[in-house]
């Protein structure tokens, strides 16, 4: 599977910038809570990104 190409990225990052988009953070879980993140997106429960952090 690609990613695409330098040049690709390159005008994707310029339309972000250019409308402000932003992306959509369903839910932030505590670090001790990884392990339920993992199972909360594998349960397709998620509507934007999830996240873990490391405060």
């Amino acid at each position: 599977m690609g990613v695409g190409s330098r040049a690709m990225f390159d005008r994707m990052l310029d339309a972000v910038n250019a409308t402000g988009m932003e992306p959509v953070v369903d839910r932030v879980f505590d670090f001790e809570d990884a392990r339920e993140a993992y199972r909360y997106v594998d349960r397709g429960e998620h509507r934007g990104k999830v996240a873990v952090g490391i405060d």
